[in-house]
Order: C-alpha cells, then structure tokens, then sequence
C-alpha cells in the first residue's frame, strides 16, 4: 500500500450524468495537482443483493 495513493471509485445512475461531469473535467488547479491517471470504464449489466 502506498499512502500518498488516493484511489477513487465512482458510480454513476446513467450515462448521462457521466458524461455532463466528464464534460468539465478537472480544474487547472486540480490538473496541476495529478501526478497519474488510469482511468478505466466497466459496464455492469446487474447489480443485486447476494
């Protein structure tokens, strides 16, 4: 583990929503800060209770 990594997961109702928040992106601030990305996208058919 490393502790200067901050790991984000997001979870979005709909498409929409994502792509209205991605559409912004970062401030130039926030920008400056990020030392790395990797960005991934999973598409999940369901979710439920076990």
């Amino acid at each position: 583990m490393d502790p200067a990594r901050i790991r984000i997961y997001e979870r979005w109702d709909g498409e929409e929503d994502l792509l209205a928040f991605r559409g912004a992106g970062p401030s130039d601030g926030q920008q400056a800060a990020i030392v790395d990305a990797d960005v991934k996208r999973y598409d999940i058919s369901s979710v439920g209770e076990p």
